[in-house]
């Protein structure tokens, strides 16, 4: 009997079907990338490339996008060897990994190869930082300027992977360019209904038949994972595995940044700019300022809590209306913002990311929580949990206050349209309902909460027009 190396996982015909009802879109409409552009792409080991995305490379190499692959490792620790033999199989895949490359029509292609040890990088994270923001940092002869960064799922059921896509994350953020996720092995661990799958920010990109044909016979070219290096020994991709990356469906995951991540995206935006969406200045904050200020049912409260503070500029007109007021961002830059604008005895801001670092609040100790361009940035259980939150922290009657764009920021986890409803289906009904073109406002009172905030629909998204003056930021993130 052989032994297994990759066990039966989830079946590949559950994970196409689910991937059926999906809209299909074009990987160049996602990237937004053109003739000339160039697309960096964060490869773990080599096959990661051809699995996950050989099919959507071919199509960005055939409109003239610079293809760069960065290869973390020879995946020479595949089969657990070690020694001459490790560095054997490193050879193999890497041969494994040219022909592959040549097979899917990419040449001429500009690879990176890093030669970290496999199985570890997340002892590596530093190094490949470095070594991606070098790449990011060189602007190769005959670029139009645009760069985009592909990288492993930071949640994708492996330790290098998750290594990889945080790095390569990190790095695209310093450089200013928009990072998206592929995943390699959640079609295979994971169920489609499992909460971790990021449904909402999930893209597909359907494959022609060509781009099909090119993808399975690159596949083949890896005979080193999908036959066992002994009779007692099993693959690495039996064809359970393999039947998860040949139906013709290839995932990207939209750059929402994960929990882990959150923090320095953000941060990253304020070190870009000091108001990166123009809160002070522009007619589309300061209307939904003076909108959700008269919205408040009264006109002072005794205690308030604001998380997602930003730059002040609502702190400074809340603080006017409570007695109390305590408000957060996760970003420091931020913070130091709010507190040179608000200087006020009855104010406090702090550095937090909620809902992990919980306010020193107690329950039932607020009569009033303000949630404006907040909840959305926040992934599923996150929301989730702050919205709960919320609903400990608030006194019987107190109120909730909800605003946000109806669109979903290319950095978000949904739209604020869904933000919105769910803070309503969490507190049972809405007191003040505002809706317009731009932007979706709820007030709503503290009780028992009647239902647990909705889950994320498959694909749910709401696509509006922006306002004329709404300003993204310079990595690409667009938010009010």
């Amino acid at each position: 009997m052989s032994r297994v190396i990759t066990a039966p996982g989830q079946r590949a015909s559950l994970w196409t079907a689910a991937l059926d009802a999906l809209e299909p879109h074009a990987p160049t409409d996602l990237l937004e990338l053109g003739s000339g552009d160039r697309l960096v792409v964060a490869v773990p080991h080599p096959d990661d490339e051809t699995l996950a995305v050989g099919g959507l490379l071919q199509r960005l190499h055939s409109t003239g996008v610079q293809i760069v692959l960065i290869l973390a490792t020879a995946g020479e620790a595949a089969y657990g060897e070690i020694g001459d033999r490790a560095l054997a199989l490193g050879r193999i895949r890497l041969r494994e990994f040219r022909e592959a490359i040549a097979a899917l029509g990419l040449d001429p292609v500009e690879v990176h190869q890093l030669d970290l040890p496999d199985g570890r990088l997340d002892e590596y994270e530093a190094a490949l930082l470095e070594a991606f923001t070098g790449t990011l940092s060189v602007q190769p002869p005959g670029a139009r300027g645009r760069t985009a960064v592909l990288a492993p799922w930071t949640k994708d059921p492996h330790p290098d992977h998750q290594a990889v896509g945080r790095a390569a994350g990190a790095a695209a953020r310093h450089a200013g360019s928009v990072r998206w996720s592929y995943p390699v092995w959640m079609r295979h661990v994971l169920h489609p209904e499992d909460p971790e799958i990021p449904w909402p920010d999930l893209r597909r990109v359907a494959l022609c038949s060509a781009e099909r044909t090119r993808k399975l016979a690159a596949i083949g070219l890896y005979p080193s994972q999908l036959k066992g290096p002994t009779v007692e020994t099993g693959p690495v991709l039996p064809p359970y595995v393999v039947a998860h990356f040949t139906d013709g469906h290839e995932l990207l995951i939209r750059p929402a940044p994960d929990d882990d991540e959150v923090g320095a995206h953000f941060e990253a935006l304020y070190e870009g700019s000091a108001d990166p969406w123009q809160v002070g200045s522009s007619w589309y904050e300061q209307r939904k300022r003076s909108i959700l200020l008269a919205s408040l049912p009264r006109l002072r409260y005794r205690s308030a809590w604001e998380p997602g503070c930003s730059l002040g500029h609502l702190t400074a007109e809340l603080a006017q209306r409570c007695d109390r007021l305590l408000s957060s961002d996760i970003s420091p830059r931020a913070v130091a913002g709010a507190r040179h604008l608000v200087a006020a005895d009855n104010v406090t801001i702090d550095v937090a990311q909620t809902p992990v670092q919980v306010p020193e609040l107690g329950s039932g100790s607020c009569d009033l929580v303000v949630l404006s361009e907040f909840l959305y940035y926040l992934p599923d259980r996150a929301r989730a949990a702050t919205i709960e939150l919320a609903g400990e922290l608030l006194a019987p009657g107190g109120h909730v206050v909800v605003a946000h764009w109806r669109g979903h920021p290319a950095d978000a986890h949904c739209s604020g349209e869904q933000a919105n409803a769910e803070v309503v289906a969490a507190f049972g009904s809405s007191l003040v309902h505002h809706v317009d073109e731009h932007f979706v406002l709820d007030v709503a009172a503290a009780g028992d909460l009647d239902v647990e905030p909705r889950a994320a629909e498959h694909g749910d998204r709401a696509d509006r027009v922006a306002p004329a003056d709404r300003v993204a930021p310079a990595n690409g993130a667009e938010r009010p």
